[in-house]
């Protein structure tokens, strides 16, 4: 394509709309005439490439146990894989925000390896509660892709609530013989009891 220059002063200058060519490597080359038609044309850029591709994230990226609908706890890894086409993935960052939108904290990913990139984040900095990570990876070219989220992660840190006087029909002191049932009552008051086990062992 050829681009008319518009004159200011010394400066010549022409707006190009880059979503106009197919993503790819191109030279730029001035030609200048003058009144009497010299021409000069060994003005020239080489290999400027035009990228208006996002890079390649979406939820099926994410590896690992970090999945929609999911609880945790502790220290998790944030990881995804992700590429661009054209350029090159610049930098990648994971906002996590709670379940109403506000934002709770954005962790830098890194590099790790090849398409992976990941970041680690302590849960017990988080109130207990519902969160969604979002993921935003910007290209050299500074193409934005936020499509990838991870909805509705429950953050759990508080243990079940169960203590001795949860027991019933038995206390301590007692004797017992024959069969004995053991009973308890518990609950967890942000996410949902999973397995309940009762050790035995002698003074």
């Amino acid at each position: 394509a050829t681009f008319t220059a518009n004159n200011f002063g010394v400066y010549w200058n022409a707006s190009v709309v880059t979503t106009g060519f197919p993503d790819g490597v191109y030279n730029i080359t001035v030609f200048a005439n003058d009144t009497l038609n010299n021409l000069n044309s060994s003005a020239r850029v080489f290999s400027v490439r035009l990228d208006n591709t996002v890079p390649n994230v979406a939820e099926a990226n994410f590896t690992g146990a970090i999945l929609t609908g999911t609880n945790h706890s502790g220290t998790k890894v944030l990881n995804i894989s992700l590429s661009d086409i054209t350029s090159s993935v610049e930098t990648v960052y994971f906002n996590i925000t709670n379940s109403t939108g506000g934002q709770n904290a954005t962790f830098t990913a890194n590099n790790a390896a090849g398409v992976y990139w990941n970041a680690t984040f302590n849960t017990s900095q988080f109130p207990d509660g519902v969160y969604n990570i979002t993921v935003y990876v910007n290209d050299t070219a500074g193409n934005l892709n936020s499509s990838a989220r991870v909805y509705s992660l429950r953050i759990d840190n508080t243990a079940p609530n169960v203590a001795e006087a949860n027991f019933s029909a038995l206390s301590s002191g007692q004797n017992k013989s024959g069969s004995l049932s053991l009973n308890v009552s518990l609950s967890d008051i942000t996410s949902s009891v999973e397995t309940v086990y009762f050790n035995i062992t002698n003074s």
